[in-house]
């Protein structure tokens, strides 16, 4: 094998392609002597990021240094002082504690190479870069502060609670996870809806009442599993068989999280009413109140749903029953679910948003931004740092087990 050093010397160059191979081939060995790096592929890639983002003009030359000792290098540079350290190891070691404080933590094996460093050079040079790595230290999956006080979430449980079998409960696993929401939403709005049995009533289709599907029989979907478009016909699903029936509103559902920006609330509530009339509703605000749509909240839209339920026929002239849908549809969803916190991903732009929910308000207390389609990661912004999705959700779903109690 070729033995390399890092050397600080007046030629100039760059570090040198044959290094990042060698350091590849022999990526194990590096990586149990460089512990201060999360994992073997984080050892690739901060080399890889090292020779990008770095305009260091340290010559690495073909000298008697096994890779091993790479790590003794590092060590020796962070035990000198500041004085004794020349500008290009100074950048090196300032490079360095930068890539290791963005770097995942040992149980986050995700392929680095789709991850896109932002931010990396406003780092570097940073007078305080002890404090910074210990800034990153700490744990920001912790969603404890948004747990107390409980409310009333979960005091509805009922038969319906009983009816929720293993079986039924993988099945609202699978096809929130593959539409991009917590499956609590769901399984809420199931007890709710229905109360998780699979009988048509009227019009209306099975556990989820699936209606007017004569409307929009045909869905363009996001699958957050494949990470594809899918087109879903719903005339040619069973919709008073259960799964079947579940896809069906979980493609809904996924829509209209889109539709209304990631507001779980009014996404929930238009599922009872229908989204033309959730529509009309907040562009009535609109008028009213002078708020661009994006502006316009759960709570100001909700006294005008609760008006519809009471008395529709100021709003429709061929409505023929006393009542329209559920004016406390949404409080009545919340006190069906089993956690507080839950979770649902939007698409801007090409970017995957997933958003944490007190549900007790139904403001998103954090918002992750997805860097990639293909990959579940996620980038928290305010403190720069790559979480993986299932990082997020057993952070939330731990959390959420210290609030609620049966």
């Amino acid at each position: 094998m070729k033995k390399y050093s890092l050397k600080h010397d007046k030629m100039k160059g760059n570090i040198k392609t044959d290094l990042i191979k060698a350091i590849k081939k022999n990526s194990i060995k590096i990586g149990l002597n460089l512990t201060a790096l999360a994992s073997v592929s984080t050892i690739i890639w901060a080399t890889v990021k090292l020779n990008q983002y770095s305009n260091i003009n340290s010559n690495i030359k073909e000298i008697n240094i096994e890779s091993n000792e790479v790590a003794s290098f590092i060590e020796n540079l962070e035990n000198k002082s500041d004085a004794d350290l020349s500008n290009n190891e100074k950048e090196l070691l300032d490079k360095y504690k930068v890539l290791k404080t963005l770097s995942f933590n040992n149980s986050n094996n995700v392929n680095t190479k789709e991850i896109t460093i932002t931010n990396l050079e406003d780092n570097v040079g940073s007078k305080n870069s002890n404090e910074t790595v210990k800034k990153e230290q700490k744990d920001y999956l912790d969603f404890s502060e948004y747990l107390e006080p409980i409310d009333d979430i979960g005091i509805n449980k009922g038969e319906c609670e009983e009816r929720l079998t293993e079986d039924l409960e993988s099945c609202f696993n699978e096809k929130c996870l593959k539409n991009g929401f917590d499956p609590e939403i769901l399984i809420g709005m199931g007890k709710q809806e229905n109360g998780l049995l699979s009988k048509s009533t009227g019009s209306a289709y099975g556990m989820m009442q699936i209606e007017g599907v004569n409307r929009n029989n045909k869905y363009n979907t996001h699958n957050f599993i494949t990470n594809e478009t899918e087109y879903i016909d719903f005339s040619k699903l069973n919709l008073n068989n259960y799964e079947d029936n579940i896809e069906a509103a979980a493609v809904m559902f996924q829509e209209l999280v889109q539709k209304y920006n990631n507001n779980i609330n009014i996404a929930i509530h238009a599922y009872n009413y229908g989204y033309p009339i959730v529509d009309n509703v907040i562009k009535r605000v609109m008028r009213e109140t002078g708020k661009d749509k994006k502006d316009v909240t759960y709570s100001d839209i909700e006294p005008y749903l609760m008006d519809i339920h009471k008395n529709p026929s100021k709003y429709f002239s061929n409505w023929g029953n006393s009542t329209y849908g559920d004016g406390k549809y949404v409080r009545r969803v919340k006190q069906r679910l089993r956690e507080r916190l839950v979770y649902a991903i939007y698409i801007v732009e090409g970017n995957k948003m997933l958003s944490i929910y007190d549900t007790s308000t139904g403001e998103a207390i954090k918002t992750y931004i997805g860097n990639s389609l293909k990959s579940n990661v996620y980038f928290d912004k305010e403190n720069k740092k790559y979480f993986k999705f299932e990082d997020i959700v057993n952070s939330i779903k731990t959390n959420n087990t210290k609030a609620i109690s049966y």
